[in-house]
């Protein structure tokens, strides 16, 4: 793809998809301006950060420029490749809760990384989500976790979607512009999760009303919140209180019916 028919694409596809755009500016500025304030409320007077902390810094630095990449691929008319970044995003996503959950896993995750032993088995993604989620819950993150494995890996399945004379290019397109503000809604959620007893009240509400713009624009909401239930009850957000925070900002509530995963046919 040369320069002009690059920039051409982007601009095209911004002003297309302007809303989504709009939401995802508002939503990565808001991420970089809460992540700054956790960095430096989190700095050990001079000392390395270790351990899930030294983790979190790490996966929410790498996360916002896989979404960034993310979007500009989708702009650029590459569907398909946005897909390997967001399955990164959405695995990102997972470690984080299994870190926050286990802190004592979470630092055998960074004594391997520190020691270079590759121990690959200690974020094996199937053992993550089955220490997160009950069965049923378990099952449908398997789902769409298959649904993005199926686009990164090197196959044909919805290897046409990238062509713009296929017939669900455009439909395709708007499907990856729903994903990527899924995911950091999702992302959002885990964060203030950890971050929960640092973050300000005016951070706090700014991340609802977020929440609330993006999930009523997409009409659900990516949930990757844990529910096993030893898990669950030490959570200081879980759905049932998300999707209650959204409808208290939003004068005509969604039904909990609109709250679902993204699952979509290729």
């Amino acid at each position: 793809m040369d320069k002009e028919i690059l920039i051409k694409s982007i601009n095209e596809n911004y002003s297309k998809y302007q809303e989504y755009n709009e939401l995802f500016e508002q939503a990565i500025t808001l991420y970089n301006n809460i992540t700054q304030y956790i960095f430096i409320s989190t700095k050990n007077k001079g000392k390395k950060l270790e351990n899930v902390e030294a983790l979190f810094h790490i996966y929410l630095s790498k996360s916002k420029f896989y979404f960034e990449g993310s979007r500009l691929l989708v702009l650029a008319n590459l569907n398909n490749p946005s897909l390997a970044l967001m399955r990164n995003i959405y695995e990102s996503i997972l470690l984080e809760y299994y870190i926050h959950a286990f802190p004592e896993k979470g630092k055998e995750i960074y004594l391997d990384i520190i020691n270079k032993t590759h121990n690959h088995k200690l974020t094996k993604p199937s053992k993550i989500r089955e220490a997160l989620y009950t069965p049923a819950k378990e099952k449908q993150i398997n789902k769409v976790y298959e649904s993005l494995c199926e686009q990164a890996h090197p196959n044909i399945t919805g290897l046409f979607s990238d062509f713009e004379d296929h017939e669900r290019f455009n439909e395709t397109k708007e499907e990856r512009f729903k994903l990527l503000l899924g995911l950091l809604n999702a992302e959002f959620i885990v964060m203030v999760e950890h971050y929960y007893d640092i973050l300000t009240d005016k951070q706090k509400k700014d991340v609802d009303d977020l929440l609330t713009k993006i999930a009523i624009k997409l009409g659900s909401i990516v949930d990757l919140v844990p529910d096993k239930p030893e898990i669950k009850g030490k959570l200081k957000l879980t759905m049932d209180k998300i999707i209650q925070k959204i409808n208290e900002c939003y004068l005509f509530p969604l039904t909990f019916e609109l709250y679902h995963f993204f699952i979509y046919p290729y």
